[in-house]
């Protein structure tokens, strides 16, 4: 991880659950994928046989207002792992990806689709290594998941913000997407691209109501009794849908055997030189330079930038 303070916080949850009596090593480094010398070294010196690659800046707004780095970590450093893997013969790597990858319109999701590309790529080089992608929407009570956030709010006594009344999204819990992941990642490869069925999307604003409810309160437009919580609406961030998708029309999929589980009938079919394409983006990126990542990026129709 290249956060300290998460690092330290996963390592003293796996030491208080696992067995002292079993053998287990587990080594926790501070490095981050942008960093491809020392995650060369770290493939170097460990045998590895399975990456789960879920290192990306995930925050739509965030990541709006901080392109280049966006780009450096989510770009870069997903084509670093691609390149690692090939180069060590590693068994499998497992890119986690998002709802925001289909037709995207924010530089978040659009980081994603060029991952989901980057992955298909290697893995049509015929190498020993597999790729496998899994895409999902939002898990429950993950970094910047909306019931925290209003959990926040109900207990400060309000107001409760929304960006619009009709936003809905797909949930899942964290315990049912690292079951899903993991059982995916076991299934066929060659850069197949998997979906987690997450029932139906779910409106924000039925959530937050159900919320207060359990606390105790009634959500309404406008503030009038002792158990009333204000509803705020704060307009959609740039590169917000209202609804998101997990597959296109031209993406193929069908069952698994896996009941909650879709798998890619084929590869996505656009033709495009994702590895140039990366190379060029962290160039610009390396230099800050916007007006030139706004240039290649316009150039890509696939990625729908231009329709929001």
């Amino acid at each position: 991880d290249s956060s300290e303070s998460s690092l330290f916080k996963i390592q003293q949850e796996i030491f208080m659950n696992i067995d002292a009596n079993k053998k287990i090593k587990i080594l926790t480094c501070l490095i981050s994928i942008k960093e491809k010398k020392q995650l060369n070294n770290l493939f170097k010196v460990n045998k590895i046989d399975t990456i789960y690659h879920a290192a990306a800046y995930k925050h739509v707004g965030l990541v709006e207002n901080n392109i280049c780095s966006a780009i450096l970590n989510n770009v870069l450093g997903t084509l670093n792992l691609c390149e690692l893997t090939i180069a060590y013969n590693i068994k499998q790597l497992v890119l986690i990806s998002s709802d925001k990858a289909v037709e995207p319109i924010n530089i978040m999701g659009l980081t994603k689709k060029i991952s989901e590309l980057l992955c298909q790529e290697f893995s049509g080089r015929k190498k020993k290594s597999n790729f496998t992608i899994v895409r999902f929407g939002n898990v429950i009570g993950s970094s910047g998941s909306v019931i925290p956030i209003f959990q926040k709010q109900i207990q400060s006594g309000g107001p409760l913000t929304l960006t619009h009344k009709k936003v809905e999204r797909y949930f899942m819990s964290i315990s049912e997407a690292v079951s899903l992941i993991i059982e995916a990642g076991a299934m066929e490869k060659e850069g197949k691209i998997f979906i987690l069925n997450m029932g139906k999307s779910i409106k924000i604003i039925d959530l937050a109501k159900k919320m207060c409810i359990f606390f105790g309160y009634n959500l309404v437009d406008e503030k009038k009794k002792k158990n009333d919580l204000l509803l705020k609406i704060v307009g959609l961030n740039k590169g917000e849908k209202i609804k998101e998708k997990l597959f296109t029309l031209n993406e193929n999929f069908e069952e698994s055997s896996h009941p909650l589980i879709s798998k890619g009938k084929n590869e996505i079919k656009e033709k495009i030189n994702i590895v140039n394409l990366c190379r060029k983006l962290i160039r610009a990126c390396d230099k800050n330079d916007i007006r030139d990542l706004q240039k290649l990026l316009k150039k890509q129709p696939l990625f729908y930038l231009n329709k929001q």
